[in-house]
């Protein structure tokens, strides 16, 4: 592989260093994320995941639970683990044995994703709170913005912050945006007073995938100052979807179904690292970027739109693996290299036993 030619976008020292580090480095992941289900009360027009109230898959909770305490064990695994849905607390009897799974492991940042439909009461969010804190949950990350204003109350969202701040439970008031729709706009719609109780506020852009791209024009979305440059190596997390599948990061990739690297209900989590740890399809992703990619789909004759038109390297990588077609190309532009490698690694063995051979007579 001509290196230099693949990776235009890096040069000198900086190709030297990541290419350095896909040669030689395992890969990390800063933490573990699991996505009890597919469902949600709600039906946010920007949820990446096109989750909603008719979605069913609910994560078997034995199967989740083995996956905890194996991936605690990896040198390669950060020190938090994540709960996420759909809505996550939709199912309490699946998710708090996680949180307490997770904490018997060793992990020790805790934490989930959530709309907050369960603190419609201070009774509820005090009761829900207090199991958390119990549980052993030590952040909670809240979404609150345009969009999941359209499905729960803001008052939801004001106890929830209250309650936690009550039982020492850390809280990001996380918000979505587009060039429409604001964090301003979103933040008037809750209580001044219950907004002091946050202990961090982000902001974050609507990704241009799940069904973001079907109801949002794509000159709504506000573009990464990099494009698609950018390696992903130092944020990854360890997704497991609903179904049981494992994925590197959860920005998109957990979606494109084509592109799984294995399945907890089949396979030990640790067998599923090792397998994505050599994986040069894989490697090449981490340590160089999607944007490695991009010579590699013009190349085999693919519509692939300019950089230009991508907003971030999440939504190039989502581009690639979300179609069965472009995921194909990249693994077998793989496929074909380890073949390559491995015909010339016989070569020269072939040589060499020949040419001792040849002494020997």
């Amino acid at each position: 592989m001509n290196v230099e030619q693949v990776n235009q976008h890096l040069i000198g020292e900086d190709l030297v260093y990541h290419y350095y580090r896909m040669q030689s480095e395992p890969i990390r992941y800063l933490s573990l994320g699991i996505e009890i289900t597919d469902k949600c009360n709600a039906k946010c027009g920007i949820c990446y995941q096109s989750a909603g109230i008719h979605n069913s898959c609910v994560i078997d909770v034995n199967v989740a639970k083995k996956c905890i305490r194996e991936a605690a064990s990896s040198s390669c695994m950060g020190s938090r683990f994540h709960a996420v849905g759909g809505e996550a607390f939709l199912y309490p009897d699946v998710l708090f044995p996680l949180f307490e799974e997770a904490k018997a492991s060793g992990f020790t940042e805790i934490s989930a994703t959530t709309n907050c439909f369960w603190a419609k009461t201070e009774k509820n969010a005090d009761a829900i709170c207090a199991r958390m804190k119990n549980s052993g949950v030590t952040l909670l990350e809240i979404s609150w913005d345009f969009w999941h204003a359209q499905h729960n109350s803001a008052e939801c969202i004001n106890n929830c912050l209250i309650y936690c701040r009550k039982y020492g439970i850390r809280t990001n008031l996380r918000f979505l945006t587009t060039k429409s729709h604001s964090i301003e706009e979103a933040l008037k719609m809750l209580d001044p007073f219950a907004v002091r109780h946050a202990c961090q506020i982000s902001s974050s852009n609507v990704t241009p995938s799940g069904r973001a791209v079907e109801v949002l024009p794509r000159e709504e979305f506000y573009g990464d100052a990099h494009g698609i440059d950018g390696m992903c190596a130092d944020g990854l997390v360890l997704t497991i979807n609903s179904y049981g599948e494992a994925y590197p990061c959860c920005a998109g990739f957990d979606t494109c179904r084509d592109c799984n690297f294995g399945n907890i209900n089949d396979s030990s989590i640790i067998d599923i690292m090792d397998n994505m740890n050599s994986d040069p399809m894989l490697r090449q992703l981490v340590f160089l970027g999607p944007k490695s990619y991009y010579k590699i789909l013009t190349d085999c004759g693919c519509n692939v739109p300019e950089e230009n038109r991508f907003v971030s390297r999440c939504d190039f990588c989502h581009f690639i693996f979300s179609n069965e077609n472009r995921t194909n190309i990249i693994r077998t532009h793989f496929e074909k290299l380890q073949q390559e490698s491995i015909e010339k690694a016989i070569a020269v063995l072939e040589k060499k036993l020949s040419t001792k051979g040849s002494k020997n007579e």
